[in-house]
């Protein structure tokens, strides 16, 4: 089933019965930030505090998983990860990076039932992805399992989605795709690990295939990590016959880690701002990098520190021909 914009535009009360229920409904719920429940203008807005710790992600960027640069490689420059290994979709764009303030935002939504941010939310995501909506033909909301979608009620890519498509002028298909399989929950596992829990987990339901085929398709979901979920989405809808998927997504994590000496701390970055943390200090949990371990007790496990000098090493040599790459690119 195909939800057309004009379909999702419901045409409600007449204004002046808007207005009405407006000032009662500021009276009775007066407006608040959706981060810290600040007084505001308007429903739905962000306070000016809340706004500045947002770290929204705009360009220098990644052309195709959209990771922000620190610098300006150019329009069509790829970090080291998309040069390693190319992704199955074709351009991602993600609203905003997973920190402290946008993870309360999104937990709020995704595990506290506050469904009323999908409104902000979307509008945001219509704004970052004008320029993959503008040629799209559908949106396709990453599924649920039948499970996973009972105990929660709603399916928030779904919801992400409508609102977008609304705004953009998409028609969006919240059923093209199923999930054939439950997964166990994504966090906690590295890249790696990530790939193999949602492989095979995905499939276009049956009688869709037709809605498929030669139409550029744009995945949307709420939060991008490693790219594994998307991916496994988009290579079952090229798989069927789709001109090309791109995706869309409010949150997208950028971590970066630096060993330290000895192994002893760990440099981590994911938001605004560099934290460092003793390794396994934080919940308990030892901080990953790229499948090297640091135990709570400051010893590297896993691959060892050789392994992670030659995997430094590689994401050089990586950054410096992409880094090439732009200058010949730019030259005329």
């Amino acid at each position: 089933m195909v939800l057309a914009p004009d379909r999702l535009a419901h045409p409600g009360p007449p204004n002046f019965v808007r207005r009405a229920a407006g000032v009662v409904l500021d009276a009775v719920l007066p407006p608040q930030c959706l981060s810290c429940r600040a007084p505001v203008d308007t429903h739905g807005q962000v306070c000016g505090a809340c706004w500045s710790e947002i770290d929204f992600i705009a360009d220098p960027r990644c052309a195709a998983c959209g990771r922000p640069f620190e610098y300006d490689l150019g329009p069509r420059a790829l970090c080291g990860a998309c040069i390693a290994e190319e992704p199955t979709y074709g351009r991602a764009r993600s609203v905003m990076r997973y920190g402290d303030r946008s993870r309360g935002l999104v937990i709020g939504f995704k595990h506290g039932d506050r469904t009323e941010r999908a409104k902000t939310f979307g509008g945001w995501m219509a704004r970052v992805g004008e320029e993959i909506l503008s040629g799209a033909d559908t949106l396709v909301p990453v599924p649920l399992h039948r499970m996973r979608l009972l105990s929660r009620r709603f399916n928030q890519a779904a919801m992400l989605a409508l609102v977008t498509g609304r705004r953009a002028g998409v028609p969006v298909q919240p059923r093209l795709l199923v999930r054939t399989r439950a997964t166990p929950s994504q966090g906690g596992l590295n890249a790696a690990e990530r790939r193999a829990n949602v492989r095979g987990a995905f499939a276009v339901r049956s009688g869709q295939e037709g809605q498929v085929g030669g139409r550029r398709l744009v995945l949307v979901d709420d939060v991008m990590t490693t790219g594994a979920t998307v991916s496994a989405c988009a290579r079952v809808l090229l798989k069927a016959g789709a001109a090309a998927v791109d995706v869309l997504t409010l949150v997208q994590v950028v971590v970066c880690a630096v060993i330290h000496r000895k192994w002893q701390y760990s440099r981590v970055f994911s938001g605004s701002a560099w934290c460092s943390k003793r390794a396994g200090v934080a919940n308990g949990v030892a901080i990953r990098f790229q499948g090297c371990r640091i135990s709570s007790d400051g010893k590297a496990a896993g691959r060892g520190f050789e392994s992670y000098i030659r995997h430094q090493f590689h994401i050089t040599r990586l950054w410096f021909a992409s880094l090439v790459r732009a200058v010949l690119m730019q030259r005329p």
